[in-house]
C-alpha cells in the first residue's frame, strides 16, 4: 500500500508540475534577485506543500505523526541538512570575496597602467580621489561591491543556507558555464594579446 501511495505521488501531473514551479521559484529568490529572500523562498515552499496535500489527499496528521514517532531521526535529518547548508554558504561567501578582490585588483591594474604608476604599491594619496571615481564608475549595484560586506548580503548568505540543494544546482548549472566562459576569455585575450606582441614585436616604435 505504502509503494502504491509512493508511486502515486511522484508519478502524478500535479507533483511534477508543482515541482517544477517551486524550483523555478527557489531558484528566482535564491539566486536571482538582488539581495536573496529566504522569506520568499519559504512561503514558496509552504505553498508547494499546501497544493500538494489539497490535489493529492495527503493527511497532514499523518506527517506530524511521523515527525513525533521519530524524534531522533528527524533532528538527525535536520541538523544534516541545516550543517551542510552552513558549510554550503560559507563557501558561497568566500567565492563572492575572491571574486571581487579579482574584479578590484584588475581595476587597480588597470588604473595604474592609465596613470603610470606602479600597481604594486599603494597609491599615492593625490592619485586616490581620481581613483575612486574610476572604481565606483565600474560598480552598478549595490550588490556588486568592492570589498562586500556579510551584514549586508544577509538574506543572499541565508538563502544559500537554507536551501542549499537549489543553490548547489544553481552552481554546477549556470555558475558553471559561466565560468568556463570566463575561463575562455581570459584564455582567448591572453592568446590574442601574445599573437598581437609577435606580429608588431618589429613597429613599437611607431605604434
Amino acid at each position: 500500500m505504502e509503494v502504491f501511495a509512493f508511486s502515486m505521488l511522484f508519478g502524478s501531473f500535479w507533483f511534477w508540475s508543482y515541482s517544477i514551479i517551486l524550483f523555478v521559484a527557489l531558484c528566482i529568490f535564491v539566486e536571482n534577485t538582488d539581495d536573496g529572500s529566504p522569506l520568499g523562498g519559504f512561503f514558496a515552499f509552504m505553498l508547494y506543500n499546501g497544493l500538494l496535500w489539497w490535489h493529492l489527499d495527503v493527511p497532514v496528521g499523518a506527517v506530524f505523526s511521523a515527525i513525533n514517532d521519530n524524534p531522533g531521526t528527524t533532528f538527525v535529518y535536520l541538523l544534516s541538512y541545516f550543517g551542510i547548508g552552513t558549510a554550503w554558504g560559507t563557501w558561497k561567501w568566500y567565492r563572492v570575496l575572491k571574486k571581487a578582490a579579482k574584479k578590484l585588483l584588475k581595476l587597480k591594474i588597470k588604473f595604474c597602467n592609465n596613470n603610470n604608476l606602479d600597481p604594486n604599491v599603494p597609491l599615492p594619496e593625490k592619485a586616490k580621489k581620481e581613483w575612486k571615481e574610476f572604481r565606483d564608475g565600474h560598480y552598478s549595484s549595490w550588490r556588486d561591491q568592492p570589498a562586500p560586506e556579510a551584514m549586508q548580503n544577509k538574506s543572499r548568505i541565508t538563502s544559500w543556507m537554507a536551501f542549499w540543494p537549489v543553490s548547489f544546482f544553481w552552481f554546477i548549472t549556470a555558475d558553471f558555464l559561466t565560468n568556463a566562459w570566463d575561463w575562455c576569455y581570459e584564455f582567448m585575450s591572453i592568446f590574442f594579446g601574445n599573437m598581437r606582441k609577435r606580429i608588431f614585436k618589429d613597429l613599437t616604435d611607431v605604434m
